[in-house]
């Protein structure tokens, strides 16, 4: 019944004694040898609408989505075909398992305009990337909040990507307005 603090640790000799049924120390001892093996690094980044842990020697990975488990996906990368909410678990060389956080991923599929844009990643912190702006005509974007106001937030444009500074404001819900030639089209984000 007692518990062993081993933080800091990274290996220990721990002597072990026998207790019998009423709680009385008996005779058996025996000196048990611990590594503690640190956890595998779980910290998700996001690179052009893909999700990725750092790649760490002799490790495996697995991703999950909103189903489950997700065939074949067993890199340190992967790159979402849907929106949902993903998470990899990574298992270190010594057998230890940890679980990153969960992320949402938006991907937009534009029916009426020329291209499919991706919106990523959702929850945002300080930037919200949409890929795909140069197959869509005309496209402007304004941000929003839930009362309707207009947002003025920096953009950068690169190639064929916006990237939205969102590290301005406040934590909630803000809409992304994208307004192409045709039509207009409302997507919903977070900034955390």
């Amino acid at each position: 019944g007692n518990t062993f603090d081993y933080a800091g640790l990274t290996s220990a000799d721990i002597l072990v004694e026998g207790v019998d049924a009423q709680g009385r120390a008996t005779p058996d001892k025996t000196t048990v040898s611990v590594v503690v093996n640190p956890l595998p690094d779980v910290i998700l980044s996001q690179t052009d609408g893909s999700i990725t842990v750092p790649a760490t020697n002799g490790a495996s990975y697995q991703w999950y989505n909103n189903n489950g488990f997700i065939q074949d996906a067993t890199q340190n990368a992967y790159t979402p075909t849907e929106s949902g909410n993903y998470y990899v678990e990574v298992t270190s060389g010594e057998g230890c398992v940890a679980i990153s956080e969960t992320i949402e991923m938006l991907i937009l599929g534009i029916d009426d305009w020329e291209a499919e844009l991706q919106v990523y990643p959702v929850p945002t912190h300080d930037v919200l990337h949409i890929k795909g702006v140069q197959q869509v005509a005309g496209l402007s974007v304004k941000v929003v909040d839930v009362k309707g106001k207009q947002l003025e937030i920096p953009v950068t444009k690169k190639a064929d990507e916006l990237i939205l500074h969102t590290g301005l404001l406040k934590n909630g819900v803000y809409v992304l307005q994208m307004t192409s030639l045709v039509s207009t089209k409302m997507v919903r984000f977070i900034k955390r």
